[in-house]
């Protein structure tokens, strides 16, 4: 991705049943969100939908680190790496309306 780019990264759901889930959080770089709330899941594809906008994109640089944390709804949480993601810096640097 490059810095600047504005779209939701797609995570592909693993190995578990998404109807046993209480909740998920999802961290890329330093910027985290949950599931159910700001990440939805997408059943027809099986991947989680994180959305980014410009201004969190401009936020990072580089390769950033990726995992989540789900907590399941006997109370057992459980941690996923997920691949980095690698972010390419933009020479405009700037947000387009």
């Amino acid at each position: 991705m490059m810095q600047g780019d504005q779209y939701s990264l797609k995570i592909k759901g693993t190995g578990f049943d998404i109807g046993d889930v209480e909740k998920i959080e999802f961290t890329v770089g330093n910027l985290s969100k949950t599931y159910p709330g700001q990440v939805v899941y997408d059943p027809s594809s099986e991947e989680f939908l994180f959305p980014l906008t410009q201004r969190e994109t401009f936020g990072m640089c580089g390769r950033q680190p990726a995992e989540a944390r789900i907590k399941f709804s006997s109370g057992n949480i459980q941690g996923a790496v997920i691949d980095p993601i690698d972010v390419i810096e933009s020479i405009s640097g700037k947000e387009i309306d």
